[in-house]
């Protein structure tokens, strides 16, 4: 049967956790300076001798047998008293050193002077030497200044001045000092740190260029020079005309962070100091390869059309959206996805029906489905007679062969179309979508051919009263093809 283990070890971060929550070593109880452990063990210490000793027997101790015969009970000398302990040493932490000597006078040499102070050996490691409170006392009146770190006492019949040490920058370590800490388990963590020495990088890159490119760069150096100042000079420079009587524009100014004020500014400064860099959408005509299309829905779309009349780099071709919104009879209202102009050029027939103020639900299906291919079949001819007409403008003429353009030029040619012949904006420029370059006059101004097909389309869902055709275009005339369809 084995022994239990009464000694109890504790490691250093038990010690460290103790330490934090202010508790004792070796019990629970909350730390102080009168603190003793409820629980305390005596414990006893057995030596051991080395078998390979012969034992010999010991000679008779008269005394111990003096003690025997008497009959009392025999006294036993401690540990502190073989080793020749002084007892105890209250630390700065609270915790209680266990002396191993005491010397009196001990010699100590500091900065020239050679002191003789009473100390006490403990086993403490990181110091040589400790001078507390104690030493103080010892040296009577002194005069101590913490700003310049020294003290001035008088001893042996002279005056002495002792200096502290300001705080060093690392020095180099030894092998053996790096050993002892490693035994006295004094070093916690260990890193390695390498300096390095960062130059800024100044001149031409350090990465090979090939011989041509550059040459290249040689030749065309102010091209690739960093932009100073204004655009260069071109052929036409940029300018806004406005619409005489025109109000400035009228933009509400929005908050910025506090922190952000000195960045904003800076950036301001520099721009104002190099001049102005902005690129306008006509300096982007030069790079195009082809025509530029674009589809304008806002009520000031007018505007664009100054990007048309630059003549530089390839031409543009823009679908623009009128400056008013037609009266209709629904609750449609401009919104996040655009507005009625921008709905003929994606649903044309629910843009009609929107019109005339038809919601979804009391519109027939049979009706709406007759009514979708005849616009449908329309468009195609439409779409036919526009690529063979020989007033067509070549820029037009150019986009036509895709697809998709092709669609949006349609469906826009049926918009342009309703509105023209609606009766609430009849004879209204300002409601009617307009077109950069100008399509064939037929378009402009439809025909009886676009008026039959508003005509019919009217006629399906018994609209004709919104519209205004001309003399030649009645319903009579279409009433037969209807009801074919």
């Amino acid at each position: 049967m084995s022994r239990p283990n009464l000694v109890k070890n504790i490691t250093r971060a038990e010690m460290q956790l103790r330490r934090e929550k202010g508790l004792c070593y070796y019990c629970d109880d909350k730390f102080s300076m009168n603190h003793k452990c409820p629980n305390r063990h005596y414990l006893l210490l057995q030596v051991e001798e080395d078998e390979e000793i012969s034992h010999l027997p010991d000679p008779p101790d008269p005394i111990t047998q003096d003690l025997n015969h008497s009959g009392d009970s025999a006294h036993h000398l401690s540990m502190n008293a073989l080793s020749g302990s002084h007892g105890a040493v209250l630390v700065g932490n609270g915790n209680s050193l266990t002396t191993s000597g005491y010397i009196a006078f001990l010699p100590v040499a500091i900065q020239g002077h050679t002191l003789h102070i009473p100390v006490y050996l403990l086993p403490i490691t990181g110091a040589d030497l400790v001078l507390r409170a104690p030493w103080l006392k010892t040296l009577g009146p002194h005069i101590a200044d913490y700003n310049a770190l020294s003290i001035k006492f008088y001893a042996d019949n002279t005056f002495v001045t002792l200096y502290g040490e300001r705080h060093k920058s690392p020095s180099l370590a030894h092998y053996h000092h790096i050993k002892r800490l490693h035994h006295t388990d004094a070093i916690d963590a260990s890193f390695t740190l390498q300096c390095r020495k960062v130059e800024p990088i100044e001149g031409p890159s350090s990465v090979p260029v090939h011989p041509d490119l550059t040459a290249l760069l040689s030749q065309f150096d102010d091209i690739f020079a960093e932009p100073q100042g204004l655009p260069p000079e071109r052929l036409q420079d940029h300018a806004i005309p406005l619409i005489e009587g025109s109000n400035p524009v009228k933009v509400r100014p929005y908050r910025y962070p506090h922190s952000q004020k000195a960045q904003i500014e800076k950036m301001v400064l520099e721009m104002l100091n190099q001049g102005s860099n902005c690129i306008y959408p006509s300096d982007f005509l030069p790079f195009t390869r082809r025509p530029l299309l674009l589809v304008i829905d806002n009520d000031n779309s007018n505007a664009f059309k100054v990007i048309a009349e630059a003549s530089k780099g390839e031409s543009v071709a823009m679908l623009l959206s009128p400056s008013r919104l037609p009266p209709i009879a629904s609750d449609f209202s401009h919104t996040s996805n655009g507005s009625l102009f921008t709905m003929f050029l994606t649903a044309p027939l629910q843009a009609f029906c929107l019109l005339l103020g038809f919601s979804g639900t009391d519109i027939d299906l049979d009706l709406y489905n007759k009514a979708e291919m005849l616009l449908s079949s329309s468009l195609n001819n439409w779409g036919l007679a526009l690529a063979s007409s020989d007033t067509l403008d070549p820029v037009w003429g150019q986009v036509l062969g895709d697809p998709f353009i092709r669609r949006l030029l349609l469906r826009f040619i049926f918009c342009q179309t309703v509105l023209t012949l609606y009766a609430p904006v009849y004879n209204k420029n300002e409601f009617l979508p307009t077109c950069v370059p100008s399509l064939p006059k037929p378009v402009l101004s439809p025909s009886y051919s676009y008026q039959s097909v508003i005509l019919h389309l009217a006629s399906i869902f018994s609209a004709t009263k919104y519209f205004i055709f001309s003399e030649d275009v009645s319903p009579e005339t279409v009433s037969t093809n209807v009801d074919q369809l």
